[in-house]
């Protein structure tokens, strides 16, 4: 179910190439004109319901190769006044980043008590390697594989060398995220059952349960191991450890065999935000995948069913529940992506069509990190003026006084006249739950949908804040296969039928409901 491409095997050379070329060195900073909004961004507890903190711009591209987007490149946009949360690529069995790599940026960053993320390859690696007979094939992991194993390779990762030089030159940030891959193969619950590690007899939601049991209580074990081989007190404290889709999925409900990939059971989503510190969820148009940013079966859909999923985790795991979304737009550089599928019939993908996708998710969702996803080897001359996407929109947020109120409070309205067009073997807690926030509009063929082919104008979302009369409305409308901005009729869940501005940028309009005054922003 997922496409992030691991980093293992390209580690080495990658990291032997930064080795022998001459990395231009990390600017002094003399004040970082956006440092109070990072810090205060990333440190800002939300409890469920509350407030959402204002957004931060990262990557999973760590600048592994030269020109890519290395800590360098991120204190230089730092010091411009961009919203990034610095990111350093965390390498796998003990081996360690060349210190022009990391050393004058932590330093820098450590200067500004600005928070920081540790990007990895799958921990639990360890686990499955130390499993492993010599000379022996490595194995999906088990869920009832041994809990020590799991501590200790919890543990070899907090004694991480680098980790311990950082600690060393910043003893004390605000906030570290460490960010694992989380791909290591695992059993499927049905392959749990198949094999008789637990008895079929017992039925397939209480296999579900006890193996979602069963993985919580090892990555609490990982966990645990990793932040006891900290040595700083307030690296300790100021953790949060973070699975790549660690979390349900946007695909749910889409086909008949979604339950096949999740271990769903009534009043539990997934068990993940009970073994995990928050998640960074998939927000793709897969190069492998026939999903796009213009059919039903689009991200934009699916996105939906992650505000329920998000509000769940957060009452079940209390704790400043950490949320992101990894977005990627299946760009490959070959004719394999999806920019060249989208070429194939006749459009044209760019920038600006990139921008009116990501605010789209960000603005259903409203994630602590807009994270993209780039392979390690494209460089920021070939897309860089992508990840410049993410930035501005992030920093939109950030300066714009209305998109910033509605962002931190603004209701996200339910469509409640549609139901989403995702609906095989919906369980019964799931049939009561709102997660259709797609609004109606007149540029979009009438329902029923085929989720496959159908092809939708207009996305559309609506937040709200204010009750009665008094009542605003800040209206987001996205036309990805449109040349120009054009008019279109939007439905407000209850409110009017507004006439708004959408492009393929995505346009936002603010809307009064006491004198009845739109203003277009940002389009």
């Amino acid at each position: 179910m997922k496409c992030f491409k691991s980093l293992l095997l390209l580690l080495l050379p990658a990291a032997a190439a930064l080795a022998a070329t001459p990395v231009a060195p990390v600017l002094q900073i003399v004040g970082f004109g956006a440092m109070d909004d990072i810090t205060g961004a990333a440190t800002e507890i939300r409890t469920p319901g509350g407030v959402f903190p204002l957004p931060l711009a990262s990557s999973w591209a760590t600048g592994l190769y030269a020109g890519g987007f290395d800590p360098a490149y991120q204190v230089d946009q730092i010091k411009k006044g961009h919203r990034l949360l610095p990111w350093f690529q965390l390498p796998a069995d003990g081996r360690t980043m060349p210190a022009s790599y990391y050393e004058s940026a932590t330093q820098d960053i450590a200067r500004n008590h600005l928070p920081l993320t540790l990007v990895s390859t799958q921990w639990e690696v360890a686990v499955a390697a130390a499993l492993t007979p010599v000379g022996g094939a490595m194995q999906p992991l088990s869920p009832f594989s041994p809990l020590p194993a799991w501590y200790e390779a919890g543990l070899r990762w907090g004694r991480h060398p680098m980790l311990a030089r950082m600690q060393e030159l910043y003893p004390d940030p605000p906030r570290i995220i460490f960010l694992s891959n989380n791909e290591q193969p695992k059993l499927w619950w049905h392959e749990v059952r198949d094999q008789g590690l637990l008895p079929a007899a017992l039925g397939d939601e209480e296999i579900r349960r006890r193996v979602g049991d069963a993985w919580v209580l090892r990555y609490r074990e990982l966990i645990r191991g990793f932040r006891d081989g900290l040595v700083s007190p307030a690296w300790r404290r100021n953790s949060r450890f973070v699975g790549y889709d660690a979390f349900g999925f946007v695909d749910y409900f889409r086909w008949d065999g979604w339950l096949d990939y999740s271990l769903n059971i009534p009043g539990r989503f997934e068990p993940w935000p009970l073994a995990w510190d928050g998640a960074s969820v998939t927000y793709y148009t897969s190069d492998w995948s026939k999903t796009t940013d213009f059919n039903v079966f689009s991200p934009q859909v699916g996105a939906s069913n992650l505000v329920p999923m998000r509000e769940s985790a957060e009452r079940m795991h209390v704790d400043d529940y950490w949320f992101e979304l990894s977005i990627w737009d299946g760009q490959t550089g070959d004719s394999k992506g999806k920019d060249a599928s989208y070429r194939s019939l006749g459009q044209t993908y760019d920038p600006a069509r990139y921008q009116g996708f990501v605010q789209f998710g960000l603005w259903t969702i409203r994630p602590r990190v807009a994270r993209e996803f780039r392979n390690p080897d494209q460089s920021r001359a070939i897309v860089g003026a992508y990840f410049d996407v993410i930035v501005a929109a992030v920093d939109r947020v950030h300066d714009d006084p209305v998109l910033r109120k509605f962002w931190r409070a603004g209701k996200l309205l339910q469509n409640e006249t549609s139901p989403s067009p995702y609906q095989s073997s919906v369980p019964a807690d799931w049939q009561r739950t709102p997660r259709w926030f797609l609004l109606d509009s007149s540029g979009n063929p009438p329902r029923p949908w085929d989720i496959y082919s159908s092809q939708l104008q207009v996305f559309s979302l609506a937040l709200q804040l204010g009750n009665s009369t008094e009542r605003e409305w800040l209206v987001y409308a996205f036309s990805p296969l449109a040349s120009v901005a054009r008019d279109v009729d939007v439905r407000i869940p209850g409110g009017p039928t507004v006439t708004v501005r959408s492009s393929r940028s995505g346009c936002f309009t603010q809307v009064r409901e006491s004198d009845r005054r739109q203003t277009t922003i940002g389009c």
